[in-house]
């Protein structure tokens, strides 16, 4: 039908062309014309509306919020069909660009009826800000960029165990985090306010994902108590305090410590931690310098923790106890017995003699008489 009409309707145009020469009639038949093919080169079935076939279905449009993430955090991602879903949905294939920054579902399945479907994107810990390109493809590709940030993590604290050592000793520091190290780990700086006192590495490594670490301080032997202040650096500084104190005299023993009085006996100091530099000098006494008599003091050479001394004893009358003190930065004793010599033996000689002749003899102690000597009583078994 259309097809006849166009052709009537150019044969009536060709008709007034000719009857008319006027060019602004030609000018207007010409627009009518060509007007008129066009509409009816559109036109479908016997209704006459022009036909509009409609786009193939496809994916429009995807979009992530939010659109920049700190690593190891998650964003939800939005990808939408230029129309409805049909029967059995439709599944929109996705990728990434850098899986190991962020990562999603292979796919996902706009239900039937639907004209969007929504999905998570998973990013894990970076070292530096990454763009991560993220297509939705389904008879075309859409994209969108998401930006994976590194950690905000900053150093929170740092702090020592014990907080309180003696020179030469160690203690454990620990650095913590305000959160998970980033890929390739936290280096976290270290110094100390006096090196001669303690010592640190110069950084400690957070590894990646944790969110502490630990580290060893070496302290050295001080003549006075010293504070020291341990700084760790790392996106912001923290600082904590190690109390280092000189060693103190822990004991003092004596070996042996009971001795006839006239004999000699050992006695040792031992200090809590190592001697400074130029030793440490431990001041000796005795309770009763009549029975044992001690050097004024000893020295602890550096980077040692003892000595010895020796007790020199005399001869008692009584059994004496006798206390023996070494003092430095603290005071410690120690108890030595002091024993009266004992005989030891008594011999005669000869030992036959004839009746009427006399014989000698020796009574022996186990140690030099005390003052005013000792005196041995003597029995016969028969003085007839």
């Amino acid at each position: 039908m259309y097809s006849s009409l166009l052709v009537r309707q150019r044969s009536r145009l060709s008709c007034a062309l000719q009857n008319r020469q006027h060019g602004h009639s030609l000018r207007l038949l010409s627009f009518v014309f060509y007007s008129l093919a066009f509409f009816l080169s559109g036109c479908a079935g016997g209704g006459g509306n022009p036909q509009v076939n409609p786009p193939p279905l496809a994916v429009s449009s995807l979009s992530i919020n939010p659109t920049s993430v700190t690593g190891g955090t998650s964003a939800t991602a939005t990808v939408a069909l230029n129309g409805f879903a049909p029967a059995g949905g439709v599944l929109v294939s996705l990728s990434s660009s850098s899986s190991s920054s962020a990562t999603s579902p292979s796919g996902v399945t706009v239900p039937s009826g639907a004209s969007s479907a929504t999905f998570t994107v998973t990013t894990s810990a970076v070292s530096v800000s990454t763009q991560v390109t993220l297509s939705a493809s389904f008879n075309g590709v859409q994209t969108a960029v998401l930006t994976v940030m590194p950690s905000g993590a900053a150093l929170s604290s740092v702090h020592v165990n014990p907080i309180l050592v003696v020179g030469g000793s160690f203690s454990t520091g620990t650095v913590v985090l305000s959160a998970a190290a980033p890929v390739g780990g936290a280096v976290v700086t270290l110094t100390g306010s006096n090196t001669a006192a303690a010592a640190v590495p110069a950084s400690v490594t957070v590894a990646a994902g944790a969110t502490s670490a630990t580290f060893t301080v070496t302290t050295s032997a001080v003549n006075t108590s010293t504070q020291v202040t341990l700084t760790g650096t790392y996106n912001g500084s923290q600082t904590t305090s190690l109390a280092i104190n000189p060693p103190v005299i822990s004991s003092v023993s004596v070996n042996p410590a009971s001795v006839t009085g006239g004999t000699g006996s050992t006695g040792t100091v031992m200090l809590s931690g190592v001697a400074p530099a130029g030793g440490a000098v431990v001041t000796l006494t005795s309770s009763n310098t009549a029975a044992a008599s001690v050097p004024v003091s000893v020295t602890v050479a550096a980077g040692s923790t003892s000595a010895t001394f020796p007790v020199t004893t005399l001869s008692v009358g009584t059994t004496t106890q006798v206390t023996l003190t070494g003092t430095y930065n603290g005071s410690e004793n120690a108890s030595l017995t002091v024993t009266p010599p004992v005989i030891s033996s008594v011999s005669v000689n000869p030992t036959s003699v004839t009746g009427g002749t006399g014989s000698t003899g020796t009574v022996a102690l186990s140690a030099a008489a005390p003052a005013g000597g000792a005196v041995v009583t003597l029995t016969s078994g028969n003085t007839a």
